[in-house]
């Protein structure tokens, strides 16, 4: 288990230099538990340019899952870096699935068809906070906090039975960008795949502050698979005054205690339920940082 911290990515692909050190810090993340495929013709973050237009893919890598269910359910995701609406805004898109040809292309089932999440231009003018985590088995990578709607998010875990151990069923999937609001999916390896889910599904008062008798009020995200699943332990939800924004909380999860990273006031309303709605802007998210 490792992280990955940065204090001075900026939130633009105003320049070939900005556009390589985020690209490069999802990489980094990646690299902390996955393996790198090596892919032909996959991109080169020491000279690839900045996009010049919006909507623009400027090459990807490929990575797999290092456990060992890796062997008999394997994941392979392939994350394209590069523009969102805009030729300045970054984006990313990230597909995943059971086979890899060598080239780049995923295969066997389509866990995850392409998805994309898309920051915002800060102009180059503001240094964001961004975190990252990963193992061989599960990835977290939230970036460009600091900057009022640029956030990136992502969260990729195996399925959990009832002790938190991971099991062969499938994987638990939530990403958020600054063009949407938050998705959650469930998806198992065999059989038909369940509706992404808009928002989180999670448990908490609508009493901020939570705190009572000493107790704080945490929830985990419970995935659908049209019916409730075994929560994953790479996210949590609590309350926007429960906690100061970017505080380390040790939490408790199937009996063992795990380090989360509060990732602020930019990432909140986890109980939306559409990119359309409002939702419940108390909510903020910390992710499993160790």
């Amino acid at each position: 288990m490792a992280t990955n911290t940065s204090i001075t990515l900026l939130s633009t692909n105003s320049s070939a230099v900005n556009f390589r050190a985020w690209a490069s810090f999802i990489r980094d993340t990646f690299a902390l538990g996955w393996t790198d495929t090596a892919a032909a013709g996959e991109i080169n973050l020491t000279t690839v340019l900045a996009p010049a237009a919006g909507s623009t893919s400027m090459g990807f890598k490929v990575y797999r899952m290092a456990d060992t269910l890796q062997a008999t359910v394997p994941v392979f995701c392939k994350i394209e870096f590069g523009s969102a609406a805009t030729a300045g805004q970054p984006g990313i898109w990230l597909t995943l699935g059971t086979t890899h040809d060598g080239a780049g292309t995923i295969g066997g089932t389509i866990l995850l068809a392409r998805q994309d999440l898309r920051g915002g231009d800060n102009g180059a003018t503001v240094q964001t906070a961004n975190y990252g985590s990963a193992d061989t088995n599960r990835i977290t990578s939230s970036i460009f906090l600091t900057s009022a709607g640029a956030n990136l998010f992502f969260s990729i875990e195996r399925t959990k039975d009832s002790t938190g151990a991971d099991t062969n069923t499938g994987l638990i999937v939530a990403l958020n960008s600054q063009a949407g609001s938050h998705r959650h999916y469930y998806i198992p390896f065999t059989g038909t795949i369940p509706a992404v889910q808009n928002g989180y599904h999670i448990v908490l008062t609508q009493t901020t502050p939570s705190t009572l008798n000493g107790n704080v009020g945490i929830s985990a995200v419970v995935p659908m698979g049209y019916d409730a699943k075994q929560p994953g332990i790479n996210m949590m939800v609590c309350l926007v005054n429960d906690f100061a924004n970017f505080a380390l909380v040790p939490i408790t999860v199937y009996g063992v205690s795990h380090n989360y990273q509060h990732v602020g006031s930019q990432v909140a309303s986890m109980r939306n339920q559409g990119a359309a709605a409002v939702g419940d802007t108390n909510t903020r998210l910390l992710i499993r940082y160790e």
